[in-house]
Parts: C-alpha cells; sequence; structure tokens
C-alpha cells in the first residue's frame, strides 16, 4: 500500500515536472518568434512597471519619513522624471522598430540605477531593474 502511494506521488511528480518544462519550451518558442520591436515594447512595458512600482514604494517612504522630503523633491522626483522620459523615449523608438531590447538594457538600465542611488540618499534600498 505505501509503495503504490510513494509509485504515484513520484508519478505525479515527473508529470508536474514534464508539463512545466513543455510549457517554458512554449514560452520561449513564443519569445524567439516576436521580431525584435515587440520584444523590445515588451522589456520597456515591464521596466515601466518596475519603475512605477519603485515610485510607489519611495513615496510611501517619503511618507513615513517626512524628513526625506527635501531629498525626494530634489533628488528622487527628478531622477524618476529622467528614467520616465527615458523608457518614454525607448518605447517611441520600439513602436518604430528603432530600438532592439538590448539596446534598452544599454542605454536604460543606467538610468534606471540613478534611481535606485538617488532613493538610497534617503535610506531607501529599491531592487534592481532586471
Amino acid at each position: 500500500m505505501l509503495t503504490k502511494l510513494l509509485v504515484r506521488r513520484q508519478l505525479a511528480i515527473c508529470l508536474v515536472f514534464l508539463f512545466l518544462l513543455a510549457s517554458c519550451a512554449t514560452v520561449q518558442d513564443s519569445w524567439n518568434k516576436l521580431t525584435p520591436d515587440q520584444k523590445a515594447r515588451i522589456v520597456v512595458s515591464d521596466l515601466q512597471g518596475q519603475l512605477g512600482t519603485a515610485f510607489d514604494t519611495a513615496k510611501a517612504y517619503v511618507d513615513v519619513h517626512p524628513q526625506y522630503k527635501d531629498i525626494w523633491k530634489s533628488k528622487v522626483l527628478p531622477s524618476f522624471d529622467v528614467a520616465n522620459t527615458a523608457l518614454a523615449g525607448a518605447m517611441k523608438l520600439a513602436q518604430q522598430q528603432q530600438i532592439t531590447p538590448e539596446q534598452i538594457y544599454i542605454n536604460i538600465v543606467p538610468v534606471l540605477k540613478k534611481v535606485i542611488a538617488a532613493a538610497a540618499e534617503m535610506g531607501l534600498t529599491l531592487p534592481s531593474f532586471k
């Protein structure tokens, strides 16, 4: 009886593993079929989402720690503005099929790292943008 349960459990684990493996292969195949500009739009959209989350986190931090309002206004907000402008420009280039995901990472991620550095001046650690 115990052996049958163990065999069934191992079989179930193997089936789940195979399903996950097939799903990953399908996602990779779908990604490979996209054009560079489509990939770039996906990357920019993801980075915009991460930036929005970082903004909300930083804003909440300043609300809880009002002593950092000066740094927020002078350094953090401007860094978010620069990052938003850079991402908007990248999205425009992606829509015009003039940029690749690699170019986005090379050109935009350093701007996003400045946001992290500005937030660090307030004592806030934001996750890195990936």
